[in-house]
């Protein structure tokens, strides 16, 4: 599950830093990818706690939704689109791509259905005080605050999970996601027939995707 899918579970939830903690471990990935979400122990004050318990939520989404048959279904879907396309054979990982574009699709269609929903993410990271992050991180031997800030300002500001609109935008994400593991991504010219695949799956997810996540809601913390 991507970024604004986790929010949308818990976007009436009164904490922020709660709300951040549910997909805090994706954010963290991209400053600390040595700091492991499990392995976080709670700390700090109200704020640093309320944000442990996000983590923990997350975690517990996670497994759920990569186990449910909506996920394995939707991406299974892209995934044979992908292989049709004969991707596989210009070296790109299509179970892995069609994993992480399932995810992105679904706050894709979050977007585009509830065009609120963007801007309430982002508003409420401009609420968040760094130092009650820290308070929770401050215990790993590997966090770096200075790092962690410049990553977190240029997230929220740069503001990039609203281009998901746009499936050239998509298209872009997961080649960036290609080149940050080192594994091949796609060439300019096979946007189109990514496209066909991406808005196919669309179709199949967008009817059922608000009542799956509905039901998402009622997972408990792990």
């Amino acid at each position: 599950m991507n970024f604004i899918a986790h929010y949308y579970l818990d976007r009436d939830h009164p904490s922020p830093y709660f709300q951040l903690g549910t997909f805090f471990p994706d954010l963290l990935r991209f400053s600390h990818p040595s700091i492991k979400a499990h392995k976080i122990d709670s700390a700090g004050g109200v704020h640093s706690k309320a944000l442990h318990k996000g983590i923990r939520k997350h975690l517990a989404t996670d497994k759920h939704f990569h186990q449910s048959t909506f996920f394995i279904e939707k991406s299974k879907h892209l995934q044979e689109l992908l292989v049709k396309q004969r991707f596989r054979e210009k070296g790109i990982r299509v179970s892995f791509i069609a994993h992480i574009a399932t995810e992105i699709l679904f706050d894709r269609i979050l977007l585009l259905d509830q065009p609120a929903i963007g801007p309430a993410f982002y508003a409420n990271l401009h609420s968040i005080e760094h130092e009650h992050v820290h308070q929770l991180l401050d215990p790993q031997p590997a966090f770096q605050a200075t790092k962690f800030d410049e990553h977190f300002v240029r997230f929220r500001t740069n503001q990039w999970l609203l281009s998901y609109v746009e499936t050239e935008r998509v298209f872009f994400a997961l080649n960036k996601v290609c080149e940050r593991i080192g594994t091949p991504g796609f060439a300019k010219e096979d946007f189109s027939a990514f496209e066909d695949c991406l808005l196919s799956t669309e179709s199949i997810s967008k009817p059922a995707l608000h009542s799956f996540l509905e039901d998402m809601k009622a997972v408990q913390l792990s």
